[in-house]
């Protein structure tokens, strides 16, 4: 912690600087202004408003959650602005509004917060509420990932290997998803798994090592690697070719809303493979994708 005044210096009382305000100014203001702010920040009152808040997003109460962050937010909260972020980009309990949601990522993630600098990053690279700018999602994306943030890793790494608001440098783009997947995220690891299947930078092609990543990130969740387990069964690759386990996999995350797993099982179903063969169910696939 910054140690503002020196405990061995006695400052005198009759001087021109104190008696002219000088002094008040420049040493004690500063001085009231951060104490202040500290007693603030520590407030248990607002410390309950704050628990209040994400009680109620927690619990979906996202109208209640709004009204208690908002007054958080505007006190320079930066957690409170990052949620009011969230709530803004994804339509919960206010209408949908991506300047909006810039403006609050923006007031958190000039405080330092990770997750509000990477979420920022995210509408720089889609250009919502914000100019379409691949280069500041870049810079973004690099500050979250320097601080640990896992899926501001992912991003960055993403970034390097597609050379996207970057020079390409696929060794970089490894260097940050593994640093992502040593987190063990479940995104991190279906991409990882991705990345021995198809031999990419420095990575060697392994189908067995493809396999066994994308079936943890499939064990923690991870919708977009059950789809992935779903082409290995389809295809043989990693694992025994088996088209009802592919139908399987395919079903798990199209019922999540994966597009491209709702285009899989309709093609499944299409071509009678996985166990159903009606025309109707591949429609309705095909319609939701």
């Amino acid at each position: 912690m910054t140690k503002w005044i020196s405990t061995n210096f006695n400052y005198p009382t009759d001087t021109y600087a104190f008696k002219s305000g000088i002094f008040w100014t420049l040493l004690i203001r500063p001085l009231l202004f951060y104490f202040l702010l500290t007693v603030l920040a520590s407030n248990p009152v607002h410390a309950d408003n704050f628990e209040k808040a994400t009680n109620a997003y927690n619990s979906h109460n996202y109208f209640k959650a709004e009204k208690l962050f908002l007054p958080l937010a505007e006190n320079r909260n930066a957690l409170a602005q990052k949620y009011l972020g969230i709530m803004y980009s994804q339509a919960l309990g206010v209408e949908e509004d991506y300047s909006e949601a810039a403006k609050w990522f923006r007031k958190a993630a000039d405080q330092g917060n990770s997750e509000a600098q990477y979420q920022l990053g995210l509408l720089y690279a889609f250009g919502l509420g914000v100019p379409l700018d691949n280069e500041m999602a870049a810079t973004l994306f690099h500050t979250a990932a320097e601080k640990g943030e896992p899926n501001a890793q992912i991003a960055i790494g993403e970034f390097y290997l597609a050379g996207v608001g970057v020079s390409q440098d696929q060794p970089e783009g490894i260097k940050w998803i593994k640093k992502a997947v040593d987190q063990e995220h479940p995104k991190a690891m279906g991409i990882w798994g991705m990345l021995h299947l198809k031999g990419i930078g420095n990575l060697p092609q392994n189908d067995s090592e493809a396999a066994k990543w994308i079936l943890q990130a499939v064990e923690q969740g991870d919708i977009e690697a059950q789809n992935l387990l779903g082409i290995l069964y389809l295809q043989g690759i990693g694992k025994p070719q088996d088209y009802t386990e592919a139908a399987k996999w395919f079903k798990k995350a199209a019922e999540q809303g994966d597009m491209e797993a709702q285009n899989n099982m309709g093609s499944l179903c299409l071509y009678g493979l996985g166990g159903s063969n009606v025309l109707v169910h591949a429609d309705m696939w095909y319609d939701l994708a």
